[in-house]
């Protein structure tokens, strides 16, 4: 079933080269400074947008969204909206072309990308190898019947560690294999389980693993590992929005994040230079991140794919609050005040009881808890959450939850809030 929301591209191909100043609304994602291709949001855009098909839990239509969905489809032939608890296949769409529109966020490359939702999740059930395979060739099928979407890559932010039969993995693969023959580059996240081994579907060649780093490119601690992975792209460090809301949001990080902003580079990356083929592509996108010490570095390839002129417009067009910014911009709402640091703790267990101490809390902070879990299918559930101006606190958490923590202060107008210091337990 293919819901309405199809637009004319070449409206797009039309639109002013002169990109506005973000608004105050917008969160701008971490991804910019991190891999230093800040100007990618604020580029022109080229002749034709690289269409993203994204395999998810659907997509809400929302102002950070509602442009640049051309297309949602269900497998079961049903409601093809966000079934997600959290709505995470909304934030990914956010995540990779939200545009400056003064709600919510700021995508990775919002002027050069559009996406075709599938939700391969039940209203009852999460993403199975079987409809990841048949999303894929869902995909494929889309990328020859409508051939004005431009798709150019699959991304998939779900997955899960349970390895699936021999059966079901010949038939991913050979998925797999033929969409990527046919044009399209496939991207997975790693997994968020801090293991070398990797989650399903990206432990399916040639679909590529992406892992996720911080700010400082360093790997996140939960991000799944290994020389399999491809590369790492900005996946904790972020400022998000809430996907209904437009709010800022700042508890959620993850190798889902990291896909959906590679995706949304690669598609960019193709848009801009149509000529490149899949492998092309993915050979340059690699090689870039090599260089880089495996992480995505959107400026570095565009200059390998000798797009520098690409480059300075979107630095021509990026707004004097974004220019030279460093560390990453967080918010406009927040932006040029001082930073709380990042907490620094201890954790002492007996049971289900954690004593936790926090070493470097600031007199001017209060210090905030999130207890997430279980970790299923990339998703976080939060259980519960703590504020304290105490230096120690005490809670119970299970082995499988992730502790997000953070310094805010004690008046919103005195300085921003921390990093976030995540712990799995």
């Amino acid at each position: 079933m293919r819901a309405i929301l199809r637009h004319t591209l070449t409206l797009v191909a039309l639109a002013s080269f002169a990109m506005p100043a973000a608004a105050s609304g917008d969160q701008i994602s971490s991804q910019a400074t991190a891999d230093r291709g800040t100007w990618l949001a604020f580029a022109p855009p080229p002749p034709q947008p690289g269409g993203i098909c994204m395999i998810d839990s659907g997509a809400e239509i929302t102002p950070d969204t509602q442009s640049e969905l051309i297309a949602r489809e269900a497998l079961d032939g049903g409601d093809p909206g966000d079934t997600s608890p959290i709505k995470h296949g909304t934030l990914m769409a956010m995540e990779a072309a939200a545009p400056a529109n003064g709600w919510g966020m700021i995508g990775a490359a919002p002027t050069a990308v559009r996406i075709v939702s599938i939700r391969a999740e039940s209203t009852t059930d999460a993403l199975t190898i079987g409809a990841y395979k048949q999303a894929i060739l869902s995909c494929e099928d889309t990328a020859q019947q409508h051939p004005a979407d431009n798709l150019k890559v699959i991304s998939m932010s779900i997955g899960f560690q349970n390895a699936p039969s021999a059966a079901q993995l010949t038939e991913l693969e050979d998925a797999a294999a033929t969409a990527n023959k046919a044009g399209l580059n496939l991207v997975a996240a790693a997994g968020d389980e801090s293991s070398p081994a990797l989650s399903y579907p990206a432990a399916v060649p040639p679909i590529l693993a992406i892992g996720a780093s911080g700010a400082n490119r360093a790997p996140c601690s939960f991000s799944n590992g290994g020389q399999a992975v491809a590369l790492l792209a900005p996946g904790c460090d972020l400022e998000e929005a809430n996907p209904l809301t437009g709010a800022p949001l700042s508890e959620y990080a993850g190798t889902s994040q990291a896909t959906a902003i590679t995706a949304a580079v690669l598609a960019a990356l193709r848009a801009y230079q149509p000529q490149l083929g899949a492998s092309q592509a993915e050979q340059l996108l690699t090689s870039t991140a090599r260089a880089a010490g495996g992480s995505l570095n959107v400026t570095s390839l565009f200059q390998a794919a000798g797009l520098q002129n690409v480059i300075e417009a979107g630095e021509r067009n990026l707004p004097p609050t974004v220019i030279g910014a460093q560390p990453p911009i967080t918010s406009r709402r927040i932006a040029g005040r001082p930073r709380l640091p990042l907490p620094q703790v201890t954790l002492h267990r007996r049971g289900h009881v954690l004593l936790l101490r926090f070493l470097n809390l600031p007199s001017r902070a209060k210090a905030t808890v999130s207890i997430f879990g279980p970790r299923n299918s990339h998703r976080r559930v939060q259980l519960a959450r703590i504020a304290t101006r105490r230096h120690t606190a005490q809670l119970r958490a299970r082995t499988n939850a992730l502790l997000s923590i953070r310094y805010t202060p004690l008046a919103a107008s005195s300085a921003s809030a921390s990093p976030t210091r995540r712990i799995g337990l």
